[in-house]
């Protein structure tokens, strides 16, 4: 019998909301709307210097910008603190008043602290207020001299936006042609979408990013409370998203090949009725799904039908190449319950019938991956929703994300939309269309799969010689295994590169054989090589 894995409760997030204030307690000072600096919490106090002049082992510029912002981080430093003055910090340290100005610039530079000239610096409040609490952990962490942390595409190997826009823009309607009620979806991108899909879909549509495709799909295709299968490790932001939508995680353990398919049937019996995966250079791990792993996820959803009471007949329940009434979602075992299709229940069963299990792929890396196109939609198109970004490939400034899946869901989807933004500009569509049909931009597309592929194998090769025996990823990132997850950082900061910390990825504790891991751009590492895997292997050991 498969072991049922632990439930996330959607109330469960990765850093706990702040306890109301007691009553006389002073509360931290914030930044206003305007961007007004914060109210100052007095003047520096001894404690202060001296907690810096511990800190800063390296004292130089660098080093000792890097100290306060552990500081900032641990909270040692808080928002409205001032610190000490440029001369009181240098003689502290022992270097020269031009060596803390440079620290202190830099720190003004990436927003930490504001300068008032003779009335002191001062720590700023975080500007990411705004931010998820997972996307808050992810953007935290001080200057780098290499910053691998991000998770973004190298500039360098984007295709050039401006050619593609300007062709778009000389062919696009008039801005008062059409209407608001015209078909979401340009018919140029459809055909060029339709061509390349990975399994023959329904309907599609594009959306503003691939976040903003599964935050729609699962809208439609899932309850408040409901349990939704994500990938352990897996995408912070998605978790994110299923607790903004009270849903609960339970997770999926990963090997070579991806989602284990018995992790997968174990999620099901604990009543997962929705599937989040990434399908290729899954986000942290680098993994990608084999065909022949696909077809085994898609065989475990379809006995866990069976076992369900649904007949998964071919062709029925999206079991095979046919789309029979339960996968249009107008026959009465797919109970589109209250309002129909594009209502709030749109997609679900009636009491007392089972719930359909949908699959939602994430693609956001697809078109510079070097793994195969493969989908769970090859065997289950009435149930898989696949989403394909175009930000890691094209750029990130398009927000352009296509969906497609069974009508019953994406029907609803656009319902839904035309309610809000309505559609996807209709310029940036026919942008993408040139994107992806012009030989230049399809070459520079190729040629930043080969660059990813070989700084991949590159950086592994690196840390080969250097000790650390680690398996390549595919896409931009590789997960790097280290012994300690707060001591490489350390180790990481001193040597003035920045990775992104590992334990915000996992959907619940590690398991004692996975270990601590940090996360490293590799998409980015363009020079030092060399340097950057040794410093990597000796904090992976600290």
């Amino acid at each position: 019998m498969t072991p049922v894995p632990p439930v996330v409760p959607a109330t469960a997030t990765a850093a706990a909301a702040p306890a109301p204030a007691a009553p006389g307690a002073a509360t931290a000072p914030t930044v206003t709307a305007h961007g007004s600096p914060p109210v100052e919490r007095g003047g520096p106090s001894r404690d202060r210097l001296a907690g810096l002049v511990a800190e800063a082992g390296d004292r130089s510029p660098r080093g000792i910008a890097a100290a306060v912002a552990r500081l900032v981080g641990t909270g040692e430093l808080r928002p409205g603190d001032r610190l000490p003055t440029v001369r009181d910090l240098a003689a502290g340290l022992g270097v020269s008043p031009a060596t803390v100005s440079g620290a202190f610039s830099a720190l003004a530079t990436v927003g930490l602290v504001l300068s008032r000239g003779r009335a002191g610096t001062v720590v700023l409040p975080p500007p990411i207020g705004w931010l998820p609490p997972r996307y808050r952990e992810l953007a935290a962490g001080g200057p780098a001299r290499v910053d691998l942390s991000s998770g973004t595409p190298d500039p360098e190997l984007l295709p050039a936006l401006g050619p593609a826009l300007a062709r778009a823009a000389a062919v696009a309607e008039p801005a008062t042609g059409g209407g608001y009620l015209r078909t979401p979806l340009v018919p140029e991108l459809e055909a060029v979408l339709r061509a390349g899909w990975p399994f023959p879909v329904e309907r599609l549509t594009v959306v503003d990013g691939a976040l903003d495709g599964l935050g729609r799909a699962l809208e439609v295709v899932a309850r408040y409370g409901d349990r939704v299968a994500v990938e352990d490790p897996g995408f912070p932001p998605v978790f994110d998203l299923l607790e903004s939508l009270g849903l609960e995680r339970v997770p999926l353990r990963l090997d070579d090949h991806g989602v284990r398919p018995d992790a997968l049937a174990a999620a099901l019996d604990a009543g997962a009725t929705c599937v989040l995966l990434q399908p290729r250079a899954q986000n942290p791990t680098g993994v990608s799904l084999s065909p022949t792993r696909a077809r085994e996820l898609a065989a475990a959803v379809r006995r866990h039908a069976a076992a369900d009471g649904r007949p998964g007949r071919r062709g029925e329940d999206g079991d095979g190449t046919g789309s029979g009434p339960r996968d249009r979602g107008d026959g009465p075992a797919d109970g589109l319950g209250e309002g129909g299709a594009g209502g709030p229940g749109a997609g679900r069963p009636g009491p007392g019938r089972p719930r359909r299990v949908h699959v939602l792929e994430d693609d956001h890396s697809g078109e510079v991956t070097s793994a195969r196109d493969v989908s769970l939609g090859t065997s289950l198109p009435g149930q898989v929703v696949h989403v394909r970004s175009y930000s890691k490939s094209h750029g990130p400034h398009l927000r352009l994300a296509a969906v497609g899946g069974p009508a019953h869901v994406l029907d609803a989807l656009v319902a839904r939309r035309m309610l809000g933004p309505g559609w996807t500009s209709r310029l940036l569509q026919r942008t993408l269309v040139d994107l992806l049909t012009d030989p230049d931009a399809l070459d520079a597309v190729a040629h930043a799969r080969r660059v990813y592929f070989a700084r991949q194998r590159a950086l592994v090769g690196a840390l080969a010689r250097d000790g650390l025996v680690v398996l390549p990823g595919d896409g931009v990132n590789l997960w790097l295994p280290v012994r300690d997850e707060a001591a490489a950082l350390v180790h990481l900061e001193a040597a003035g590169i920045r990775v992104s910390r590992g334990s915000p990825y996992f959907a619940a504790a590690p398991h004692d054989d996975e270990g601590p891991h940090v996360r490293v751009t590799v998409g980015l590492l363009r020079e030092d090589v060399g340097a950057v895997a040794a410093a990597l292997a000796l904090a992976a050991r600290a």
